[in-house]
């Protein structure tokens, strides 16, 4: 499925569930609640498979601190203050991120449907 096709097919699950919320606001029935849980989970599953990316920026010097800290830092490919690097949003990364919080600065980024960092 190509860029514009998974765009329109993301519209149109868009458009449906918010149609069905209507329907299930004039009419609160068991028939219209269902449709309306049905219309959402397809507008989730297409904003899950969106991948997100993770924006991350030293804000803290690392002089003085440990040196699996500075490790840490240098594996996330940060070298100098508020020098900002963008990486996928994998356990591995959020795992890394978490040894140096403290030093780092987190802003998670969704790029357009279709569309990865290089």
């Amino acid at each position: 499925m190509d860029t514009t096709s998974q765009s329109s097919a993301y519209q149109n699950a868009l458009a449906s569930a918010i149609k069905a919320s209507d329907a299930f606001r004039s009419s609160p029935t068991d028939e219209t609640w269902e449709m309306f849980e049905q219309a959402w989970r397809t507008v989730e599953t297409f904003e899950h498979a969106r991948e997100s990316y993770l924006k991350i920026t030293l804000v803290k010097s690392t002089i003085g601190r440990p040196r699996k800290q500075k490790a840490n830092i240098k594996a996330l490919g940060l070298s100098k203050l508020n020098h900002s690097v963008i990486k996928a949003n994998k356990p591995f990364i959020r795992g890394m991120i978490f040894k140096v919080k403290h030093l780092v600065d987190v802003a998670e980024i969704m790029l357009p449907m279709g569309q990865e960092y290089p």
